[in-house]
């Protein structure tokens, strides 16, 4: 099985960007980010980018996967980092100077199936938080 996404773009020699389409993505059973799953479909959100590259830890290759969600300003660092404990997958970072979640696994006995769930449930996490984001800046 290998998984592909509609318009996958190569950025660099080890990077590959494309859209992760929510819509109508329903949980299934046994999923971990459910509730950020859920919350997406009834948002209908519709779709998260999301970029996936190589990297080395340690010496080893890893893939990292990465999903923006808005900029910081209306954003308390310290809160931030807070709820890094909370989610079910990823954590909270800075790329480009704007929020990201970001995920990063070893390559060695990575499954496709299990790469394809994470980027999944990271671009489903990221969107709820991209939502979440954009109406507290909404609020006065």
């Amino acid at each position: 099985m290998v998984v592909t996404y509609a318009e996958a773009r190569p950025v660099g020699d080890d990077e590959v960007a494309f859209v992760v389409p929510l819509a109508g993505a329903g949980p299934a059973a046994g999923e971990f980010w459910n509730l950020a799953r859920v919350e997406a479909a009834k948002a209908e959100l519709g779709s998260q980018p999301v970029t996936v590259r190589r990297i080395d830890v340690a010496g080893a290759p890893w893939i990292e996967i990465a999903s923006p969600i808005g900029p910081m300003r209306h954003l308390s660092p310290l809160e931030l980092l807070g709820n890094n404990l909370h989610l079910p997958i990823g954590a909270f970072c800075l790329a480009d100077g704007a929020l990201a979640l970001r995920q990063a696994l070893p390559l060695d006995g990575l499954r496709v199936a299990h790469l394809d769930e994470t980027i999944c449930a990271l671009a489903h996490q990221s969107a709820w938080a991209r939502r979440s984001v954009n109406e507290g800046a909404r609020r006065p």
